[in-house]
């Protein structure tokens, strides 16, 4: 897949985790650099990732064996979500 997105200029990515099981637990907030030529939609992009690497790092460290747990990334940026979507492995996962 080639991106045709032009530059705009320094950008940023966040991503918040809010365990459900550990209901006194502070969320998990991380926030990333993208870099200093970077389109809004490469930022967003970053952040559905930070959120993927973020919530299988709390799966890994917090999972007992033969528990389920529903992961959902939030993004509003259309075109980010149809980068993802279009890739097939998650298109049975709205």
């Amino acid at each position: 897949m080639v991106l045709s997105i032009a530059s705009v200029g320094c950008g940023a990515c966040a991503a918040v985790l809010f365990p459900r099981r550990q209901e006194n637990v502070e969320p998990q907030i991380e926030a990333h650099a993208v870099g200093t030529s970077v389109s809004s939609e490469q930022c967003e992009i970053e952040g559905i990732l930070l959120g993927m690497d973020i919530a299988i790092q709390y799966i890994k460290e917090t999972n007992i064996e033969g528990d389920t747990e529903s992961i959902y990334i939030f993004c509003d940026c259309q075109r980010a979500i149809d980068i993802f979507v279009r890739q097939g492995w998650l298109s049975g996962h709205p």
